[in-house]
């Protein structure tokens, strides 16, 4: 089977579009690992997938989250049954009624797994955001350490009153009520 590892939720969308309308058989397993057995990766289950479905013609869309999604026109219900039953095995896992793999048919089902793919884009995003916004305010954090780290001048601040005295009319300053901006402007 051919494994597909970048961007594999928008190639996933992009390959279902393409065979929804063939009149082929080809069904969809969607292998759940990241809530069910999130101490299993791919790498732990290859040779088992490639034992069960033995399939060549087939698609792995190994997605960000560790969650898998088989596409092939060899897979049955046999096939299904004897993977799902050889995942269960590995994992050590004995309550099979909840599952871990569910099985749809392309030509019927095909906005199923769609659906699971879509969402896991947004989750995608929201995560890139999120990581986008915390790294944002860590830059302005160091950014803000490094200003109350700076070295004041003395010689500056001994200038600062003899122009002050100069001043014919008053100067007003404006300062927000926080304690970055109090101790900002106590060096002025």
């Amino acid at each position: 089977m051919i494994v597909i590892l970048e961007k594999s939720e928008d190639k996933l969308i992009e390959y279902i579009n393409g065979l929804k309308n063939e009149l082929s058989k080809t069904r969809c397993i969607f292998l759940e690992l990241s809530k069910k057995y999130p101490i299993l990766t791919f790498d732990h289950m290859a040779d088992m997938i490639n034992s069960c479905l033995d399939d060549t013609a087939g698609k792995i869309f190994l997605c960000n989250d560790g969650d898998a999604f088989l596409i092939s026109p060899g897979i049955t219900a046999k096939k299904f049954e004897l993977l799902k039953n050889q995942l269960h095995t590995l994992a050590g896992e004995q309550d099979k009624d909840i599952p871990a793999a569910h099985i749809f048919d392309i030509q019927t089902e095909w906005f199923k797994p769609i659906s699971i793919a879509e969402e896991k884009i947004k989750n995608i995003q929201l995560l890139k955001k999120e990581t986008e916004r915390k790294q944002q305010q860590a830059l302005r954090e160091k950014k803000r350490q490094e200003l109350l780290a700076y070295p004041v001048n003395l010689e500056s601040i001994a200038k600062l009153k003899t122009v002050r005295k100069e001043r014919t009319k008053p100067h007003v300053m404006f300062v927000e009520d926080d304690s970055f901006t109090r101790k900002l402007a106590g060096g002025v």
